[in-house]
């Protein structure tokens, strides 16, 4: 399962632009609000998405480079609006136009990995993972917690400075801390999820350049089973 997952997911990921998930919601945001030749203010797409300014300088400066934008004003502010690139990106859901490579999920599927069936390949894996994780006790949980961090930590760490070796092991130690709790915060889960799968950068200092998309593949199969056991914590708890 391990093993697939991070074949499935790298696979998915070599087919994707390579832009970080900011990036791809600021332009999403400016096709959305695209009207008469609009361009949009900083300031604007900022509140507009809801990131930092240092998220936002990242994702416009992968935007300029990929010629998804073009930009009116001068300094280091401009304002933006989308190109007829970057509104292929989005129809495309920045799927490269390049032939798919077949992967083999046993059981599950076989078959090219394109835009119509990846939805069906994830829910299928997803599936599985739900049905194993759902007939474990609460005992059986926290040791599920406790190994799949453990092996989440060992494959990602090794790609890590000291530095953010430290803050990726506060976050599962915060996330491992929060499924011990009689009642744990939903929201503090997933927020943590998403730092530990490498989609947000909770700390400020997990900042891994291009590194991040190899790094967020061999990480999603763990944060799957750790999706699902936080559903199953959420039912338990709420009994």
């Amino acid at each position: 399962m391990t093993s697939y997952g991070v074949q499935y997911v790298t696979e998915v990921l070599k087919q994707r632009t390579p832009i970080s998930l900011n990036a791809e919601k600021v332009l999403r945001f400016l096709i959305e609000e695209f009207k008469d030749n609009q361009f949009l203010t900083q300031g604007e797409i900022i509140n507009g998405v809801n990131i930092s300014l240092q998220e936002y300088r990242q994702a416009y400066q992968q935007l300029v480079d990929f010629d998804f934008v073009k930009t009116f004003g001068s300094g280091e502010s401009p304002a933006l609006t989308p190109t007829k690139h970057g509104r292929q990106a989005v129809h495309l859901n920045f799927q490269r136009t390049t032939a798919s490579p077949n992967i083999q999920a046993g059981a599950i599927f076989t078959g090219p990995v394109t835009g119509s069936n990846i939805q069906a390949i994830a829910s299928a894996i997803n599936s599985e993972i739900q049905q194993n994780v759902s007939s474990l006790s609460s005992e059986e949980i926290q040791e599920k917690v406790q190994q799949t961090l453990k092996e989440l930590l060992g494959q990602i760490e090794e790609h890590l400075s000291l530095q953010q070796k430290a803050a990726y092991a506060q976050l599962a130690a915060e996330f491992q801390k929060e499924t011990t709790q009689p009642k744990p915060d939903e929201g503090k889960l997933h927020k943590l999820l998403a730092g530990l799968g490498l989609l947000s950068d909770l700390s400020g200092t997990i900042d891994l350049g291009q590194k991040t998309f190899q790094l967020i593949a061999i990480a999603s199969p763990y944060i799957m089973i750790l999706d699902q056991i936080v559903v199953q914590l959420l039912k338990i708890s709420a009994h």
